[in-house]
């Protein structure tokens, strides 16, 4: 009698694992289609993918999810019945979107477990682009840049980052220039041209260089301001980047590697009028060589913690680090706080940690 119960469950179970990897009755034509080239400016471009209900009972398409909102998919919910066809028009907006582009339309219907797959894929054509749409950022007197933001990510020490953007003067008059950094950081290069005529196009060369050996870790953001016939631009660059070791410099199998055991502390709700409020988290070298702690970063003075630049973690040492939240110096409302950690890990030389609380009266 048990093995009867047993083998009529087992078959239970088998025929509920078929049915939810059963594949759709719905079998289309194509599940793929190019559009080739298309132009950007040429407006919206559509195709109908077309299927049959090979079943024996009627299927409705339940729901067609795209994977941007660049691409929507039109369908009729009205149940497809047997040996009948069914479509789905599937229309693509390639404003915006020049280059290759390659999406995927997922269709769920009552009768299959898995979703269908279908795709659309071709090349949009750029459109030719206005001098405001190429150079958005006006500076003055005609003069125009391509970008005011560039964020060089890791500079290693010795190895200097560049960036270059374009600049325009769209005037009939020759205009000269002045770039400068407002604040001096040392660690920034400026190459530009001095003065452009009438329609002439130049290039500021930027470059970020921290001499091998420096003493500098860390964030650095620096801005760029302009001079145009000598008056003040209200426009400016920003930059930003954090500086490391030269990785080339450190032997990879004899190199610390540095793991946080956290990635957010959370203090949860939390008085103002309290006193400071103290967490952990545990900072490890699993790596072959002494771990260094070349720069500690809160944006604000609410967070401190008992880890600074100058400290070293040996091999296999497990640090517990002491995480302060002082509320007397916060607004009310929701806190999110970065701390990032800069190591010599030339793999993962910066590590962040989010702080969260909310302070109430």
């Amino acid at each position: 009698m048990k093995r009867f119960l047993y083998i009529n469950i087992l078959i239970v179970t088998m025929l509920g694992a078929v049915n939810v990897f059963a594949q759709s009755t719905l079998i289309f034509d194509s599940t793929a289609h190019s559009f080739g080239n298309i132009r950007e400016e040429g407006g919206r471009v559509r195709h109908s993918f077309r299927c049959r209900n090979v079943g024996n009972e009627p299927v409705a398409i339940l729901s067609v999810v795209t994977t941007c909102g660049c691409t929507v998919a039109k369908f009729e919910r009205k149940p497809i019945l047997p040996d009948s066809v069914g479509t789905i028009e599937v229309t693509f907006d390639p404003a915006n979107r020049p280059g290759n582009f390659d999406k995927e339309v997922s269709v769920v219907t009552s009768n299959g477990g898995r979703a269908q797959k279908l795709k659309i894929s071709g090349f949009v054509e750029e459109r030719p682009r206005t001098i405001e749409e190429r150079f958005p950022h006006f500076v003055g007197s005609g003069l125009r840049l391509e970008d005011n933001f560039h964020a060089f990510a890791y500079v290693q020490q010795g190895v200097p980052a560049k960036t270059v953007m374009k600049i325009i003067n769209t005037s009939e008059r020759r205009v000269a220039i002045r770039a400068f950094e407002q604040r001096p950081s040392g660690v920034v290069q400026l190459h530009y041209p001095e003065r452009l005529g009438p329609h002439e196009q130049g290039e500021i060369t930027i470059i970020y260089s921290v001499p091998l050996g420096s003493e500098r870790y860390g964030t650095v953001d620096a801005m760029i301001d302009f001079e145009v016939n000598g008056k003040h631009s209200e426009a400016f660059i920003s930059l930003t980047g954090i500086i490391v070791d030269n990785s080339d410099k450190i032997e990879r199998n004899c190199a610390p590697k540095v793991e946080v055991m956290k990635n957010i502390v959370k203090f949860g709700a939390v008085k103002r009028h309290e006193e400071e409020r103290v967490d952990h988290f545990t900072i490890v070298n699993r790596g072959t060589s002494t771990l260094k702690i070349r720069a500690v970063e809160v944006l604000h003075s609410t967070v401190t913690l008992s880890l600074s630049a100058g400290d070293e973690i040996a091999v296999g040492e497990e640090r517990k680090v002491e995480l302060r939240l002082n509320p007397l110096r916060i607004d009310y409302g929701p806190l999110s706080e970065r701390v990032r950690i800069v190591t010599n890990d030339p793999e993962h030389p910066m590590r962040t940690l989010r702080v969260t609380a909310i302070i109430e009266e």
